[in-house]
């Protein structure tokens, strides 16, 4: 009996919506693969050369606050209402946010609504 309070108390933590930051390695996966590592999220993102590549879901726009060019907001909102937001910082490849997850080998961030 105590085991189930306790599993209940840890899985109502991980359903709590604290940020989850991903850290990825730098790959050279291409957009139809990091989007099919994601099937159920709004967007992707991998780090290749250097740069930041974001592959939107059909049916999801994205706006990217790249003021600073190390860490973005990277905010999306899908046509069915759905959104979520998350931080990159391309110098350590890592995205943080809500619903954050790492995906074909640590080689894409999946990025569900928020």
């Amino acid at each position: 009996m105590r085991f189930a309070a306790v599993f209940a108390s840890l899985a109502l933590i991980g359903a709590s919506g604290a940020p989850a930051t991903v850290t990825v390695t730098s790959s050279s996966i291409g957009f139809k693969q990091a989007m099919a590592a994601c099937p159920n999220s709004l967007a992707s993102v991998s780090f290749a050369l250097g740069h930041v590549r974001i592959a939107e879901q059909p049916g999801v726009a994205s706006d990217l606050d790249d003021t600073n060019p190390e860490s973005q907001t990277l905010i999306l909102r899908a046509a069915d209402g759905t959104s979520g937001n998350v931080q990159i910082d391309a110098k350590s490849r890592s995205v943080k946010g809500v619903n954050v997850k790492a995906a074909e080998h640590n080689t894409v961030a999946c990025i569900g609504p928020s």
